[in-house]
């Protein structure tokens, strides 16, 4: 009796201790995955997506917090802000830029630890795109593999570490990715993340969007239709999954695409096969253009110059030159020169196609020798949504007649306003309004700056900068420096604007007076005067000649009245006012060094001073992306 007394106490123990342990807290993690690298936005952190389930128990009355493992040493846990929609979790969290870190997530409740789960490798880096056809993917005579460990590939689904085969690409051989991986990563102290999408022996018109056509085939036709017409059109299978890849990445979620493509559609043995180069240069641009429209943002552009074959058919001229007219025309950045790799570069003993495995090294290494000096720009590292003008003294500069700088490039792929150039209408002496380029300038790190002495550079477009003082809100920022002043109009020393030429005026003007005292304005074009409040002035503070500051403006969002603020070398504003916005607005030319078009008063309103860098978003930055680009502006510049 007494043993069967027993025997009941000890099955109603294990079965309420079993009914307990099967309704325990589990924490299980979705999202980061094992090896993930998330795309930095700015130089020293991003943005990383906590997600999961906690299993039969109370998320909302739960805790959830995280903390991250660096170099073995434990940081300190920090609470999540969670979203719940029934049994999962969503948050987000800005981790510092580097890696791998480990990262643990637990839910507790007071300070009783209902569950815990953890991720081994996160990272928080650069993550590229690469996509074009073989030399693009997996078919390198050697296979390579990171010699650091912190490059990782993503296939769709999981992340790994980025040895070759790379996960997602055709072929089963040898990439240039691992090498380029581990040359970044050592360069910018980040892990480095690929999506591979390359597909060998496939021509640019394998790649266009489903429907889009063209009147003669590729070689490879496995990926087209013929039609009744007689034409062409492209199935839209690489077009799309190459899209669907970039779309999981989420908005700025990668840094550009990686573009090595052409061999297919040069010099094909079947003349009618080979792709004449304007429409190469159509299709890519196509391609460029509906991808970016499609995953929602501008992203960057890097096409290379390819169309080798063999040796004795080692280029096209045409291919090449329709792939360089994109980095010229602002479509895209410039490439390595691949053509240029041969001989011991390439596999069979130098007669093929592809790359050897010093050529696949050698290959990584050109692409490092345009990507990096590029990444290391401010706003390549910070989020540039909006951009629609960069001007940077160390890029885009055309020299003529010794040092003089005749035309100003913008250096945002896809704008429409391209060029700023010189303006010989209204001067009497012919080229003197042209500044001049000063190199290596010890104050700015190095970096260059256009000297100014009331001169300017125009871009022709009239329309191009009309919405900035519609409603949509602007941001400018500039990094400038003023020389002494020589009195035109009195205390009007323009280093840009867009002003209007005649009527009531409108558009943009940022200024200093006559004693150096910076300020800017709007004017909305509904009544004339100097000044009211159709025509505020901010002023700041009076600037130290020959300094470089970093000045910025910004311009709300809205329909009625908008503020506008003024910025010196700090992303709280010095000076404050309101504007009635008008969206009739239709301000003139923009220009650089004068407040608009030179024709009416050449030299007579512009400042003397330096210019390094001047930029403009189309919308108001936010408090924290003025914060993270000042930051990234100042230590580019070496400004205090």
């Amino acid at each position: 009796m007494r043993s069967d007394r027993l025997k009941k106490i000890i099955l109603t123990f294990f079965l309420g201790f079993s009914a307990l342990a099967s309704h325990a807290a589990e924490l299980t993690l979705s999202s980061p995955l094992d090896y993930q690298v998330v795309q930095r936005k700015t130089k020293d952190n991003g943005s990383i997506v906590i997600a999961g389930a906690l299993g039969d128990a109370d998320l909302k009355s739960s805790t959830l917090e995280l903390r991250i493992i660096a170099d073995g040493r434990n940081g300190e846990w920090q609470k999540l802000a969670p979203s719940f929609q029934q049994a999962t979790f969503q948050a987000t969290m800005e981790l510092p830029a580097g890696g791998w870190y480990r990262l643990e997530v637990r839910a507790r409740n007071g300070e009783k630890v209902l569950a815990e789960a953890a991720v081994e490798h996160v990272g928080v880096g650069e993550v590229f795109v690469i996509a074009g056809q073989s030399n693009s993917a997996n078919h390198g005579d050697e296979k390579q593999s990171t010699k650091t460990g912190k490059v990782a590939t993503f296939n769709g689904k999981h992340w790994q570490l980025s040895n070759d085969p790379q996960p997602g690409a055709s072929g089963g051989g040898g990439s240039f990715l691992p090498p380029f991986g581990d040359a970044m990563a050592q360069r910018f102290h980040v892990p480095i993340g690929f999506i591979a999408c390359g597909i060998g022996a496939t021509s640019v018109r394998e790649w266009l969007p489903k429907g889009a056509r063209f009147p003669n085939p590729p070689t490879l036709t496995g990926r087209v239709q013929q039609l009744p017409s007689g034409e062409w059109e492209s199935k839209g299978e690489a077009y799309d999954l190459f899209v669907a890849r970039m779309k999981q990445m989420g908005s700025h979620g990668f840094r550009a695409v990686l573009w090595h493509q052409g061999e297919s559609d040069a010099n094909q043995a079947d003349p009618a096969r080979t792709l004449p180069g304007k429409l190469y240069r159509e299709y890519l641009e196509q391609i460029i253009r509906d991808s970016q429209r499609e995953i929602g943002w501008d992203a960057p552009w890097f096409v290379a110059q390819v169309s080798y074959h063999i040796p004795g058919d080692e280029s096209s001229p045409e291919i090449r030159s329709a792939q360089a007219s994109l980095w010229k025309d602002g479509i895209a950045l410039e490439g390595p020169d691949s053509d240029a790799l041969k001989s011991e570069w390439r596999d069979s003993g130098g007669k093929g196609v592809h790359f050897s495995g010093p050529g696949l090294r050698e290959h990584a290494a050109r692409w490092t020798a345009k990507v990096a000096p590029w990444l290391d720009q401010p706003l390549a590292r910070s989020s540039a949504k909006g951009l629609i003008l960069d001007l940077d003294a160390d890029r885009g500069v055309t020299i003529e007649g010794g040092n003089r700088v005749s035309l100003w490039q913008n250096q945002v792929a896809g704008f429409v306003a391209r060029d700023f150039v010189k303006r010989d209408e209204g001067r009497q002496e012919a080229g003197s309004g042209r500044p001049t380029l000063r190199k290596s300038v010890q104050e700015l790190n190095g970096h260059g700056a256009l000297v100014f002495l009331q001169q300017e550079l125009v871009c022709l477009d009239e329309d191009a900068f009309d919405s900035l003082t519609q409603g949509g809100g602007c941001t400018w920022v500039a990094v400038v420096a003023a020389h002494e002043q020589r009195v035109g109009l009195k205390d009007v020393n323009s280093f840009f604007g867009n002003l209007k030429n005649s009527g009531n005026f409108e558009g943009l003007w940022g200024n200093v007076s006559d004693d150096n005292t910076v300020w800017w304005g709007a004017r909305n074009g509904l009544s004339f005067g100097r000044f009211d409040t159709n025509n505020p002035q901010l002023l700041g503070p009076k600037l130290v000649t020959g300094r470089f500051y970093l000045l910025a403006g910004r311009i709300a969002a809205g329909t009625d009245k908008v503020k506008l603020e003024l910025f010196v070398n700090h992303p709280s504003p010095v000076a404050a006012t309101e504007i009635q916005v008008n969206p009739k607005a239709n301000p003139s030319k923009m220009a650089i060094g004068q407040e608009r078009d030179a024709i009416n008063h050449p030299g007579s309103e512009s400042f003397d001073g330096e210019i390094a860098r001047f930029l403009i978003f189309s919308r108001p930055l936010g408090d924290a992306e003025l914060e993270a680009l000042f930051n990234s502006l100042r230590e580019h510049y070496g400004l205090k």
